[in-house]
């Protein structure tokens, strides 16, 4: 048996070992919390591990009142508190896999999905039994990332979710990778924006195995990631036409060169322009809901670095209003070029 603590009202407990990895509900506060081993060194007297049938107390002297035996701690166990677990539907376990995993990361990992089932699904979801396991955890080489950049040295993350839910087989494979920062980019940071991407697939993943239907916006974004870099194309190939129809055959005096560099600069311009003004547009109109509890959304804000949807929409309208002005000075440059050359 293994002796724990709840961690959110510090009830003592005693579990078996087969609970470790799984959830399960404190008898006393009635919270949730997924069982962890305890460590192998250095244990401490809220978390140790005993043997089937040991006493978690020390033999106690009567008369001198003293605990016999070097090794021996004095554990106050709660007996009346237990984990419930048997009757609980949803059933999670967790496999750290690749080596070295940090437990934070396992613990980030097991309550995202746990947090999906049981609030975010907690409608579509009847019953689900999943073991989830971090194939991979590799922060890469910043001097490599930084020597050479789309290269080598990329910060990697690998996740996988197998199981069933509703009865259902789910296997979900998914995986990420940063392979650029700023002088090759921190390690920990773009570790932690792998894991949010292999999290956000994981959850769209779980969504589509419940049989949850999207929510009408979160269609509509669907739709808008092809859009917008269909838009971003076409705009690059349009402004490229007009600059060159207006200015190559009569190059000003910086020359047919210098007329190229600006209509590929212009053109890249004008593309990511309109792909900022596409992609956020929409955003500023996007319900609460979509940004806290979908999938797609929550990813967003998690990027942004807010939880607030106030805060989100208040950055994707300065962006957009940046944008704009970019498709604005690109109209300008080509009505000055033209006005130069009448």
């Amino acid at each position: 048996m293994l002796q724990i603590r709840c961690p959110h009202c510090d009830a003592k407990m005693s579990v078996p070992e087969s609970m470790v990895g799984r959830s399960g509900r404190c008898g006393d506060c009635q919270e949730r919390f997924v069982v962890r081993q305890p460590a192998q060194a250095g244990r401490s007297a809220d978390s140790v591990a005993m043997a089937d049938g040991e006493s978690p107390f020390a033999d106690v002297d009567s008369a001198a009142g003293e605990l016999r035996g070097s090794a021996a701690r004095q554990i106050e166990v709660d007996e009346s508190i237990a984990l419930e677990a048997d009757d609980d539907p949803i059933r999670i376990t967790a496999d750290p896999g690749f080596p070295d995993v940090p437990r934070d990361v396992v613990d980030e990992v097991c309550e995202a999905v746990e947090n999906r089932l049981r609030t975010g699904l907690k409608e579509d979801v009847r019953d689900a039994d999943l073991i989830i396991s971090i194939d991979r955890y590799d922060p890469g080489s910043r001097l490599m990332r930084y020597m050479f950049p789309f290269i080598s040295g990329a910060a990697r993350v690998a996740l996988s979710v197998s199981g069933t839910i509703n009865d259902a087989r789910v296997d979900i494979e998914t995986r990420a990778a940063r392979y650029m920062g700023a002088f090759g980019g921190d390690s920990d940071k773009m570790l932690e924006a792998c894991l949010q991407d292999c999290l956000s697939n994981i959850l769209l993943d779980l969504d589509t195995a419940s049989g949850r239907e999207p929510a009408p916006f979160a269609q509509f974004w669907n739709r808008l990631r092809i859009v917008r870099w269909v838009v971003a194309g076409l705009a690059f190939v349009a402004y490229a036409a007009i600059f060159g129809a207006m200015r190559l055959p009569k190059p000003g005096p910086i020359g047919a060169g210098g007329e190229w560099f600006f209509l590929v600069i212009g053109s890249l311009f004008m593309a990511v322009s309109c792909l900022g003004i596409v992609a956020l547009g929409p955003l500023l109109f996007a319900p609460a809901d979509f940004l806290l509890t979908d999938p797609r959304g929550m990813k967003l804000m998690t990027r942004a670095g807010t939880k607030s949807p106030a805060v989100m929409k208040a950055a994707a309208a300065l962006i957009f209003l940046v944008s704009c002005g970019g498709v604005l000075l690109a109209v300008i440059l080509l009505l000055e070029s033209r006005q130069g050359q009448m």
